[in-house]
């Protein structure tokens, strides 16, 4: 009996019609970053690959040499969005996925009604929302200073962000989503509910 190998190349595509696409979306400070850690330590037997929508924004203020503010992140996702069209990010998110070899991607950080379209493109593919109350989620980017200015910034200008243009989506398509998490409590708690979703949408 004749044995074929697979080329590369047929692998690399049966992989990425099989592989599952999680799309996280969810408030500054809800715990994204958290659950994408904590789902790999959750499955540790699978190849799990992470990016983010801010990844290309990122980029582009590394290559001006502008600070990673969150105030620049708003101005420069507007500014690409208004030049070059709403789906300007997902496209580019989109190819960067295509190179991905995970058999499970993490895209983290839908804003735009694009960015839905984007993860529902894929064969396979979830949608989360996390959420947590602003108070919760406030404090949570005080202590991790992430970004250029979060941790100086006051409760008034975190919420004043909340209502940019950037942030304004992000609950509508949260109530579309597949699963959601909810982050108030502490940690443990977070953690069997990452579980939860788990048993439910990936294992």
């Amino acid at each position: 009996m004749e044995v074929r190998l697979l080329s590369s190349a047929l692998y690399s595509r049966i992989i990425k019609v099989k592989r599952l696409i999680i799309g996280l979306v969810g408030e500054k400070g809800s715990g994204k970053g958290t659950f994408t850690s904590i789902l790999k330590e959750t499955l540790p037997e699978k190849a799990i690959d992470q990016i983010t929508f801010s990844d290309v924004l990122t980029d582009s203020l590394n290559v001006w040499a502008l600070p990673p503010s969150r105030e620049n992140y708003i101005k420069m996702m507007v500014s690409m969005k208004n030049t070059f069209g709403g789906d300007v990010l997902a496209n580019a998110i989109k190819a960067r996925v295509e190179k991905l070899p995970g058999e499970i991607v993490v895209i983290d950080g839908m804003r735009w009604p694009a960015d839905e379209v984007l993860i529902r493109s894929f064969p396979k593919n979830v949608v989360l929302y996390i959420t947590a109350v602003p108070k919760i989620r406030y404090e949570r980017t005080k202590s991790r200073g992430q970004k250029a200015g979060e941790k100086d910034a006051t409760f008034e200008q975190f919420m004043e962000q909340e209502s940019a243009e950037t942030e304004v989506y992000i609950p509508k398509i949260g109530e579309k989503a597949d699963f959601t998490i909810n982050n108030d409590g502490p940690l443990d708690e977070f953690i069997e509910q990452v579980k939860t979703f788990s048993k439910k949408h990936v294992t």
